[in-house]
């Protein structure tokens, strides 16, 4: 028999509203017993990407949100449903008839009929008004992965990622920024049952956070879902791009934007053209222009819309509040720095961008 578990949750909470994203799945009931002591040390050994893929599993869940004030009582209750490979993104307010909404308890509804099956009970992370935040690729940036045979892909899906080597510039970057008081957000094009395997890594090298972003390979292979498509194998603009919108409406507003990534794949288009939108001094309808026309987008008609769609979103949010300080870091070998730098990135404002870039080798 099988219950729903949740697999990876963030709770944000900022000045307006608390930000609830999770994904649920299906476990058996004997994977979920406490392992005995003598199962101690290998529960210990970090996750393979192997253990966690899961294509197709149970797409439609419902899910039962209740929200506690100060004395731990139920004030607020709402059902929410999704096809979506049980993943949500779903906002609630901070406040609710005067109260505040201090702890959350989640229940799945719908796999077990009449039956609450509990999810468990969270408190929210709670944001200052301007907080800082760092955003961070993973491949190439923190790890040096390398994907580029079948050998070494299925060698990286049965290894943990602590067999890689680890990039001690971009971690100790990483980790300085964190001493600062910024929040750390994983971006990456990895595909999704990569995420425990990630997190293992980040909590061994003592970064702690559930804010992990990948790329849903299942939504890749689907035939319904139009979100991604096959071309988004190789294609990582328009996912991380979109992401990376969606944080910035997750937090509320910045005060401090942190970008890493790497020299190697698009990020640095990337980064500069999420900083053109934060600036609000761009046309949404210009940006998107230009965004047909590269090559590293290639959108769909379904993603042309709801990339428009997302940058007039949150350009509007923008413009009644103070400027985002956004800083840019692109590891790269030295030997690329010139290459990058004479690189024309198809856009006068974004090549004036890549001259503030901070470029670093590892």
């Amino acid at each position: 028999m099988k219950r729903p578990i949740i697999n990876t949750i963030g709770l944000i909470r900022n000045q307006e509203r608390v930000a609830l994203r999770l994904q649920i799945d299906l476990q058996l009931l004997s994977e979920l017993k406490m392992p005995l002591l003598s199962e101690i040390e290998e529960l210990e050994d970090p996750t393979s990407p192997w253990k966690n893929i899961r294509f197709f599993p149970r797409k439609h869940f419902r899910l039962l949100i209740e929200g506690l004030n100060d004395a731990h009582k139920t004030i607020f209750s709402k059902e929410f449903t999704n096809q979506n490979y049980g993943q949500f993104l779903i906002t609630v307010p901070s406040f609710y008839r005067n109260e505040k909404l201090v702890a959350f308890k989640l229940y799945e509804t719908s796999v077990m009929p009449t039956v609450q099956c509990f999810l468990g009970h969270f408190f929210p992370l709670d944001l200052p008004q301007f907080p800082k935040i760092i955003v961070s690729d993973f491949d190439k940036t923190l790890v040096e992965t390398r994907y580029s045979t079948p050998r070494e892909l299925w060698r990286s899906l049965r290894s943990p990622l602590k067999r890689f080597p680890t990039l001690e510039n971009s971690l100790n970057l990483l980790k300085s920024h964190l001493q600062q008081g910024h929040i750390p957000f994983i971006v990456s094009a990895s595909p999704h049952f990569y995420e425990s395997a990630i997190r293992d890594w980040l909590y061994e090298h003592h970064i702690f956070t559930s804010n992990i972003f990948l790329k849903d390979y299942r939504k890749i292979f689907s035939i319904v879902d139009q979100e991604l498509t096959p071309k988004d194998i190789t294609k990582q603009s328009y996912y991380k791009l979109l992401h990376l919108i969606e944080i910035m409406m997750m937090c509320g507003h910045a005060q401090d934007l942190v970008l890493m990534g790497d020299g190697f794949e698009s990020d640095l288009f990337i980064y500069t053209i999420f900083q053109r939108i934060l600036s609000k001094k761009a046309d949404p309808h210009h940006l998107w222009r230009m965004v047909l026309s590269r090559k590293e987008f290639n959108l769909t008609s379904n993603q042309q819309a709801t990339f428009l769609l997302k940058v007039y979103e949150l350009t509007a949010r923008l413009a009644s509040r103070p400027a985002i300080n956004v800083k840019i870091h692109i590891r790269c070998k030295v030997n690329m720095i010139n290459e990058i730098y004479q690189k024309d990135l198809g856009d006068k404002e974004l090549n004036k961008l890549k001259e503030l870039v901070h470029f670093y080798e590892n």
